[in-house]
């Protein structure tokens, strides 16, 4: 008897639960529990829009067994058929590409670059996969596909249980099981099952989240939602009690992202279920208005969601918040009526080109949040602070005093004093309000879309030198919602399940739709990738200049904002010596290396 150990990053790669050792016999002649298989290649080079069969080796007795290939990063390689080993290059970077049969598991390092590759691969991604609706609901598919022009034909195999119109939307006509087909002109077709029964909708496939069905609970939970979601929430809610077979009592009440703990008196004060921002974790904790996730719970977003989001979510041992989206970096949004991206990709080029059309930058580089994006990142990424949450706030420590704390003052210094003429710190949009460019979090991206209009454009952060090794840094915040501490255990109980609801696959995929919020399910960054503001996100954390922002609290960003102002005081010299610049790092230092 041999054995045959599957490395932990492939589990995950895959969204498995849990694998160990398996066995698999040497000498029998029939076909064992688990095969031996074996890729043509343990890595492989693409160019993007490259499209290669990679063909698979499998034990005698199990030729026509179906083999599942799976790509741990969608964004740079991808199998237009999941059932097949035609693997395509759609973005640079790096994925691991794993096949599948019988219980077997075997995987390839892709490798792909953009050396003459073509950026407009034809891609086709259908969502959800399966659903299950009552008769007479509707159900309306949501697809992303590319290139430009590509049309789809939607078809169904059974018209008497369900029919489906030129756009995807599905009709339940009686109980029974019908085959939805969307052929792309791109030549990829996609599918989704539909189960119809009689008495209402019923658990759809992509809401796969070990939710039971008809979940009774007899009181009221609130659930919070900001101002412009409040409504969008209970749509959300009134799909839940659909497709679970429930009936709960929700009441939706409006709690502010950006509020943090100070909203609430106390943590009975706080709903049920509400969403916070990750760098307000810790103010939270201190409250007492979070209770640790569930084993399970735990389990199931370390194999479904962003790596960095459960990492974000932990405070000492527990995860105290399910991560729904990624989508708090800073970004550049500029005219593009007067610019190109490239003409403004180095702040040198940045402030030459405002000068020259006589516009100004606006950044709110002497606010504590953006200030962490100069101060607290340097050096392609290298972290100048180190945050460290723990069970009754957080421990700061910083290297600040060193040469690269140093060169990052004098960047800051750089940005502050010597580009008075053209740096702003309002929060306009590049409009028609004198503005060429304007660094600030992609939370901007609906307003500034309607502010703009067709001069709407986003970009990564400039590079600080000409050479273009370092970008600006900036902070990767998550946004979560918490299950409130203070709830008796049915409640909490059933918080813990509707949260859970709350980040699945169904419902990023329509917040997505709804906002352009980055999910965080790994299954459906392909969806997004190509939305301006997400991609230039993308480019700066491949580039590791976006840092992930944990627990923080407004200590942190109070005290960055106030060592940047010293710096940009009219008292503090426009070419200051390095002894001036470390005195400030030293006052930095001393106020942040602290343990609250």
């Amino acid at each position: 008897m041999k054995r045959k150990v599957f490395s932990a990053s492939l589990l995950l790669s895959i969204g498995l639960l849990a694998f160990g050792v398996t066995g698999l016999s040497a000498c029998s002649s029939m076909p064992s529990d688990i095969p031996d298989i074996m890729l043509e290649a343990s890595e492989i080079n693409m160019n993007i829009g490259e499209t290669k069969k990679i063909s698979l080796s499998v034990q005698k007795g199990y030729a026509d067994y179906p083999v599942r290939w799976f790509s741990s990063n969608e964004n740079v390689a991808y199998f237009r058929n999941k059932n097949a080993g035609y693997v395509t290059a759609v973005g640079e970077g790096n994925a691991t590409i794993t096949a599948s049969i019988a219980g077997a598991f075997v995987d390839c390092n892709v490798n792909v670059s953009d050396d003459g590759g073509d950026p407009n691969v034809a891609r086709f991604i259908l969502s959800p996969s399966s659903a299950t609706l009552g008769v007479g609901e509707t159900k309306q598919l949501s697809y992303t596909i590319t290139p430009e022009g590509t049309t789809i034909e939607f078809t169904s195999d059974n018209t008497n249980v369900a029919t489906v119109s030129s756009t995807g939307l599905v009709t339940a006509v009686a109980a029974g099981t019908s085959i939805i087909t969307g052929f792309a002109s791109n030549g990829i077709t996609k599918y989704c099952t539909i189960t119809v029964t009689e008495e209402g909708g019923g658990q759809g496939g992509d809401l796969d989240i070990g939710v039971s069905d008809n979940l009774k609970y007899t009181g009221t939970l609130t659930v919070g939602a900001p101002e412009k979601q409040m409504s969008f929430m209970q749509d959300l809610l009134r799909d839940f009690n659909r497709l679970t077979n429930s009936s709960i009592s929700f009441q939706v009440t409006q709690v502010e992202e950006g509020k943090g703990a100070a909203q609430f008196a106390s943590a009975k004060a706080a709903p049920a279920i509400f969403p916070y921002a990750s760098d307000q974790i810790v103010d939270f904790q201190n409250l007492g208005a979070l209770t640790p996730l569930r084993t399970e719970n735990v389990k199931w977003i370390a194999q479904n969601m962003l790596a960095d989001a459960s990492t974000a979510a932990r405070v000492g041992s527990s995860v105290l918040g399910y991560p729904f989206t990624s989508d708090n970096g800073v970004v550049m949004f500029y005219d593009n009526s007067v610019v190109n991206a490239s003409d403004i990709d180095t702040f040198s080029k940045l402030w030459a080109k405002a000068s020259e059309l006589d516009l100004e930058v606006d950044f709110k580089l002497t606010e504590g949040f953006y200030a962490a994006g100069a101060l607290h990142t340097y050096a392609e990424g290298k972290s100048l602070y180190k945050l460290t949450a723990t069970n009754t706030g957080y421990k700061s420590s910083s290297t600040f005093n060193g040469t690269e704390g140093l060169q990052a003052i004098k960047t800051a210094h750089t940005l502050l004093k010597n580009n008075e003429e053209t740096l702003r710190f309002g929060d306009g949009a590049p409009s028609t309000s004198g503005i060429l460019a304007t660094i600030v979090d992609t939370s901007y991206v609906q307003s500034f879309k309607t502010l703009m209009g067709s001069k709407y454009a986003v970009a990564p952060l400039p590079y600080v030198d000409d050479a273009k090794t370092t970008r600006l840094g900036s902070y990767l915040g998550y946004k979560f919602y918490g299950v409130n501490a203070t709830l008796d255990t049915n409640a909490k109980t059933m918080a813990h399940d509707v949260a859970k609801f709350l980040v699945s696959s169904y419902s990023q995929s329509k917040r997505y739709e709804t906002f352009r919020s980055k999910p965080t399910m790994t299954a459906l960054q392909s969806i997004c990738a190509n939305e301006p503001h997400i991609a230039a996100l993308n480019t700066q954390i491949a580039d590791n200049s976006t840092v992930l922002l944990t627990a923080a609290g407004s200590e942190l960003w109070s005290a960055t904002s106030s060592a940047l102002q010293k710096v940009n005081e009219n008292t503090f010299p426009v070419s200051p010596t390095d002894d001036q610049l470390k005195a400030v790092l030293a006052e930095l230092d001393a106020v942040l290396s602290v343990t609250k």
